[in-house]
Formats: structure tokens, sequence, C-alpha cells
């Protein structure tokens, strides 16, 4: 075994383990991150897990090690990691939209003088989403916790963009003028006036093989994979809440039950927008069309599915009875069964991945839109 530094993009410095092949050449068996992640080949397979460091902490719930992807890590000639992926991979980003009391935001000023929100690509190994978003306002003299953001939407192009609020109280508000007058790379801009998106980075890579084609996808960083799920509620004729599952096919949880969602698609170098892909699956999975479904939940914990590090964009929405006459098996789904919302609640381990936290999610939206609609009737129906 010979242990040698190996460079990243971001210009730190990883110890790699390096081991002989019986060809003559040599494999990277693991991987030391700058932060203490550590990423391991498991036996002579491409499977990667990920332990110590940042994953798996108490404040994440993971379970490590996990499984983070199937590929390679590669040490090219110039002594610089590469992260190679079966099939092409996206960044995840996230942009803070902090609001001051009055209604202007922070913005930061671009080269060019465009205004953008402070924002920064996840670390798709160690991070969730709304840590990287704490730790991009943290220069900013601001001293936020995740529990103040809340999900002000998701944008998609070349990458995906999740954008967070969080409302400054007067003391921030305060210090945050004060870093504007004598910083001329942050501006105070008022109510309404527009600020442009994150410029975020893209991790360069080379594809070896189209798009959404297996093959090899080879980038200077981990890389992370985005799906959409959704929760689809329907009245029984109990007059209880129902919500759709169907049983997986394939692996990871194969044969349990699991809510409709799927992948991402991309085309022409853009990602599909989360909501789209959320209705698309539903389509496919269940012959169900919604176009409305609410963003509930991003379920990004780390280890949360085997295959890879993936960001689930999580959905709700209601069907009636004249939808639900449609409703069939396809895609990935098989058995789908219309069951009682309570029940599944009350078993944390009736579903695959993190859909019953989602689940959890999705009702307590329901019940607060509908007692919106109707206090009365809505909620003394539940």
């Amino acid at each position: 075994m010979n242990k040698v530094s190996a460079s990243l993009a971001d210009g730190r410095t990883a110890s790699v383990s390096m081991q002989g092949r019986p060809d003559g050449g040599s494999q990277v068996v693991s991987v030391q991150m700058p932060d203490g992640t550590v990423l391991s080949r498991e036996g002579g397979t491409n499977r990667w897990s990920a332990g110590g460091g940042a994953v798996g902490g108490a404040a994440s719930g993971d379970v490590q090690p996990h499984t983070v992807w199937e590929g390679d890590i590669r040490l090219n000639q110039q002594g610089q990691l590469r992260f190679v992926y079966q099939y092409e991979k996206v960044p995840s980003l996230v942009s803070v939209e902090a609001r001051l009391p009055d209604g202007s935001r922070l913005a930061l000023v671009n080269t060019d003088g465009s205004l953008r929100l402070p924002g920064r690509t996840v670390d798709a190994l160690s991070e969730r989403l709304a840590d990287a978003a704490v730790k991009s306002v943290s220069g900013l003299d601001l001293d936020i916790t995740p529990d103040r953001l809340r999900v002000g939407g998701v944008s998609t192009g070349a990458g995906v963009n999740t954008r967070y609020v969080i409302d400054l109280n007067s003391d921030e508000a305060a210090n945050i003028i004060r870093l504007a007058a004598t910083n001329a790379g942050i501006k105070i801009v008022p109510e309404g006036d527009p600020i442009g998106p994150i410029a975020g980075p893209c991790a360069s890579f080379v594809a070896t093989a189209s798009e959404n084609v297996s093959g090899a996808y080879e980038y200077d960083t981990p890389m992370p994979d985005h799906t959409s799920s959704v929760a689809l509620f329907s009245r029984g004729d109990d007059g209880q809440w129902k919500v759709i599952t169907g049983l997986r096919e394939r692996p990871p949880f194969a044969g349990h039950a699991a809510l409709p969602g799927g992948f991402l698609d991309r085309a022409g170098g853009m990602v599909e927008d989360p909501a789209d892909a959320a209705t698309r699956e539903l389509t496919e999975e269940t012959g169900i069309k919604t176009t409305s479904p609410a963003l509930v939940r991003i379920g990004d914990a780390l280890g949360r599915d085997t295959r890879n590090r993936i960001i689930d964009f999580q959905y709700a929405a209601v069907a009636s009875k004249e939808d639900m006459a449609g409703l069939f098996a396809g895609d990935d789904l098989k058995d789908l069964q219309v069951q009682d919302v309570q029940k599944l609640l009350d078993d944390p381990s009736a579903l695959a991945f993190d859909h019953h936290a989602m689940l959890q999610a999705a009702y307590d939206h329901l019940l607060a839109s509908q007692s919106a609609v109707s206090p009365v009737t809505e909620a003394g129906s539940n």
C-alpha cells in the first residue's frame, strides 16, 4: 500500500492510498478528504462507501458508513483526483435570500456589476443543503442556524439551485447595512428590484458516452443525483385520507412499499424542473396526472439512498375520485395500493428510503391546506 497526496478542484489536498493491480498498474483504494471524510473501495469492486468526518455525524442522523456511488476514483498524471460515474451528473447549488425587515434584500456584486444572491455549490459528500446555505453567508456578519431557513423555490439550468429565504431581525439588518456601507461588493436591494441567480460553478467533466446512456463520466469533484417524489392523497369512501404506494421492483428497497418518484431528466444540457419531474413520474407510475404538486420537504440526508448521494425534492398532491379511476401500475412500481395515511404513519418502517418523514410532511401540509379552505368541515372530518 502506497500513500500519496492528491489535489482537489478547490485547491485542497487529499490523502490517497494506492494499491498495485495484477496487471502491473495501480488503483485508488481509499481517499481521506480534507474534512476527514474517508472514501473506501469495497473489496475489488467499484462501490465506494463513505465514513468519518462530517458524514454520519450526530447532526445529520445518518448511519455510517454508507455507499456513496458505484464508479471509480482515479489519480491522473497531474496528481489530481478524478471521480467517475456511470451516468452524467449535475451540481447541486444553494442560494440565500436574506430579507431585511423593510423588505429589502442582501445581494452580492459580480465582477460585471450585476447582482446575485449569496450561494455556493453543495459538497456532495458531507453537506446537507441547509448547512451549505448557512456556510454561504457565514462571511457576511450573519450568524444563523439551518432551522431559520425556509425553502423559497427550486430552479434548474445546467445545475439544480435550491433557494432559501431567511428573515433577518433588526440587529442583523443593522449589521448588514453597516457592512454594505464599507464594502462595494455588497448591496442592499429594495423590495421588488431584480437580483440574478447564483452564478455557481459547474464541475468540469469529460463525457465518454451520450447523455442518459451508461458509460464513464469523469468529474473533478464528487457529484450528487437529484430526484422528485410525490405523496398523492385521495379521500376514501370512509372519509379518511388515503395515499398511493407501490412495491419497488429494483434495488435499493426492492419489494418494499414506496411513494412514486424518480430521477430528474436532462435534455440539451438543461435539467428538468423538479415539479415537472414529480408530475411526470406520477403519471408514468400511476397513470394519474397532476399539474400542481406542492413542495413540502427536501430529502437530503447523507446515506438516504445507497446508490449515490441523492437529493430528493418531495411533493404533495391531491387526486379526485375521477382521477383515481384511472389508477394503474407502470414503470418502476408494481402492485399499487391505496393505503390509509394514518396506518402508514403509525409504522415508521412501512416505507422505503425516508418516505415516512416525507409522508408526515406532506400530510401536515395537506391538513393545513384543507383547514385554510374549510376550517370546520375539513378539520372535523379528520
